[in-house]
C-alpha cells in the first residue's frame, strides 16, 4: 500500500478542492464505507469517490486540512497513493 498526498488543484472563496487517488478500494461497498469516514467530518464536501480508479475529488472548507483528510482515509483502511 502507498501514500498519496492530495493534489490541490484550486481555491475558491471559502474552499479548496483537492484530489486524492486511493489503494485498497475494491467494491461499491469500499466506497460507502469511506463515503460515510468522510462525510463525518465537518467542511468536506464530496464530488466524487470511484473505487474503479481510486480517484477522490473533494472541496475542503477553510480550516479543513489534508493531514485530516489523510488520517480519516488511512483509519478507514485505505493508503493514499504517492503523487507520480
Amino acid at each position: 500500500m502507498f501514500f498519496k498526498k492530495g493534489l490541490i488543484s484550486e481555491s475558491h472563496a471559502t474552499s479548496t478542492v483537492a484530489r486524492y487517488t486511493v489503494a485498497g478500494m475494491t467494491c461499491q461497498g469500499c466506497t460507502v464505507k469511506l463515503r460515510n469516514a468522510l462525510n463525518s467530518l465537518d467542511g468536506v464536501e464530496i464530488d466524487n469517490i470511484s473505487y474503479r480508479t481510486g480517484d477522490i475529488d473533494l472541496k475542503l472548507s477553510e480550516g479543513v486540512t489534508s493531514s485530516l483528510v489523510e488520517e480519516t482515509i488511512t483509519k478507514s483502511g485505505y493508503s493514499i497513493v504517492p503523487a507520480q
